[in-house]
């Protein structure tokens, strides 16, 4: 009987062997390199989008920033004007109510007048409380200057609405100041 040569089959199969072993690890490692890509992509995606968030962020908070400092500006303008305003109404009215007499209560009145129908109306966002209140010393004033001079003094006759008229103006200013300052309006003070 003839023998089988048993040395070419164990040359191939070492040759695969190491062919195969090569092919796998170059795509191990391919694999690898993959994984690791797929890692440094989703990690920079997440700093791109942590970054966006806090671009968003800052953005919006800034802009909230700015939009309260120009409220607060324009508040702090009001309060200014309606201060100079109400000062001199309240002033006029003041003047009118202190007078010794009737004749010299007619003296005072053309600058309680003057305020009432001028410097007032000119303040944006006049109060309701303050208009009303002048409205209602302008009428107490016109009665107390068409009555007989022997009435008495003025103070006597419009002292109550003199001071509705200043606690108004008072009030008037402050809720400006109270909207600057995100505080709730004080509670009015019992008698």
């Amino acid at each position: 009987m003839p023998s089988i040569p048993s040395a070419p089959v164990e040359p191939v199969a070492t040759l695969r062997a190491p062919v195969e072993s090569i092919e796998w690890a170059e795509l191990r490692h391919k694999q690898k390199e993959f994984k690791f890509q797929v890692v440094v992509q989703l990690v920079s995606l997440l700093g791109i989008a942590a970054g966006a968030c806090w671009v968003g962020y800052k953005y919006f908070d800034d802009r909230t920033k700015e939009q309260e400092l120009r409220n607060r500006e324009v508040n702090l303008k009001l309060f200014q004007e309606k201060k100079e305003a109400y000062t001199a109404l309240v002033n006029a009215a003041t003047a009118v109510s202190l007078a010794a007499n009737q004749e010299k209560a007619k003296g005072c009145a053309p600058d309680f007048f003057a305020a009432y129908l001028g410097r007032v109306h000119l303040v944006p966002a006049l109060d309701e409380e303050v208009a009303e209140k002048k409205k209602d010393f302008a009428r107490k004033l016109r009665l107390y200057l068409i009555q007989d001079p022997a009435v008495g003094p003025p103070e006597d006759f419009l002292k109550p609405e003199l001071e509705a008229l200043d606690k108004a103006c008072q009030q008037g200013c402050q809720h400006c100041l109270d909207v600057e300052t995100h505080r709730p309006a004080a509670a009015p003070a019992g008698p």
